[in-house]
């Protein structure tokens, strides 16, 4: 193509205010219309980014927006039926994730992306920062070799609160096993491979109600999932968004144990002397831990301190990006909805598991 790419953005909540910074940046696109429920945020994004369209309705959106794709932002309840609506219309789309509420969502998504011919991306955004990107190549030249022991922990704190979000409301998520969940799992599935089983573990501690204040089931606030790796290697994945972080708001730890080494890496939001990025690896002849340093060509201009997030997040989120090239350059873009599909069943495995009692063996 050598027009400007045509797109839409369906959200405008904080996710869409963290991708638009982005698509506003693409030289080869152009967002061309934004529709969120609420008409006067939708207005004031629209003011914010010279957005000429502005919609309450995402089905007029894509009947009448002249798009070429479209960005949705919304809550997880609603993807599939947004994801199928701009399908059906023949655009490429880019998905918040988790991709569905269920397997067969996902799986149906994918059919029809396919059939359709479209480029689709699920923004999975953690796999681009820096320093997962150098734990992908250290894993691949092989620091860990065989696996015996994978360990996933994501903590925040932003749970703890008792307002109503529909984050913790179980008529529409699932809870912290989707938010920062799927995060997770994608991870371990890029950088280790496919799971086979999944025993897990949900647990909600608050007393929730929703706007009008009624009570309400609240989805899980912590996901605790025992899971198996092809290689077979053991794997912890732990979520929480009640986790008392303090400073550090957020916190990701990585460890990768192996016969041929150990890898760590740790991150912290905010939090003085400890915030940023810590990478450190074990050789298996060694007997002590050594920083890693990351390679300036994964850093791409951004320090490895508490600003590299956020340097990347802004300038550098490589999502809508790669979404917007792989329409103008004709390529398929990753992670796919192949790949949501994937952190699907692992998701839809754990729900099962938890409700059961049992091992929940994927792919069987």
């Amino acid at each position: 193509m050598t027009e400007r790419i045509r797109i839409g953005v369906i959200g405008t909540s904080g996710y869409a205010r963290l991708l638009l910074p982005t698509l506003a940046g693409c030289a080869d696109a152009e967002i061309a219309a934004i529709c969120g429920r609420t008409r006067s945020r939708a207005d004031e994004l629209a003011s914010e980014y010279q957005i000429a369209q502005v919609f309450t309705d995402y089905n007029e959106m894509i009947k009448k927006g002249r798009l070429d794709g479209v960005v949705i932002a919304s809550p997880d309840d609603l993807h599939y039926s947004m994801t199928m609506a701009a399908l059906k219309a023949g655009l490429h789309v880019l998905c918040e994730k988790p991709m569905a509420s269920t397997v067969e969502q996902a799986r149906e998504m994918l059919v029809t992306a396919e059939e359709e011919g479209v480029k689709h991306m699920i923004e999975f955004t953690w796999r681009w920062m820096p320093h997962y990107q150098y734990l992908h190549k250290l894993i691949a030249d092989g620091y860990v070799g065989q696996g015996y022991h994978y360990h996933y922990r994501f903590l925040g704190n932003h749970g703890r609160t008792q307002e109503y979000s529909w984050h913790f409301d179980e008529r529409r998520c699932n809870g912290i096993l989707g938010n920062l969940g799927s995060h997770a799992v994608d991870l371990a599935l890029w950088l280790n491979g496919d799971i086979t089983n999944v025993s897990a573990h949900m647990a909600s501690f608050s007393k929730r109600t929703d706007p009008e204040g009624v009570s309400i089931s609240s989805a899980s606030e912590s996901a605790l999932l025992a899971v198996e790796f092809v290689d077979g290697a053991q794997g912890m994945i732990h979520a929480s968004t009640v986790a008392h972080t303090a400073a550090r708001v957020r916190e990701q730890h990585v460890t990768l144990h192996g016969a041929d080494g150990s890898l760590e890496s740790k991150w912290h939001l905010f939090g003085g002397a400890e915030a940023g990025v810590v990478l450190q690896g074990c050789r298996h002849d060694e007997k002590d831990f050594q920083k890693l340093d990351i390679p300036a060509d994964y850093l791409r201009g951004a320090k490895s301190d508490a600003s590299m997030v956020a340097a990347v997040m802004s300038d550098h989120l490589v999502g809508p990006r790669l979404f917007v090239d792989a329409i103008q350059r004709d390529y398929k873009p990753e992670p796919s909805f192949a790949q949501g599909v994937k952190v699907q069943q692992v998701l839809d495995a754990a729900m099962e598991s938890h409700q059961t009692g049992q091992r929940v063996y994927i792919g069987r």
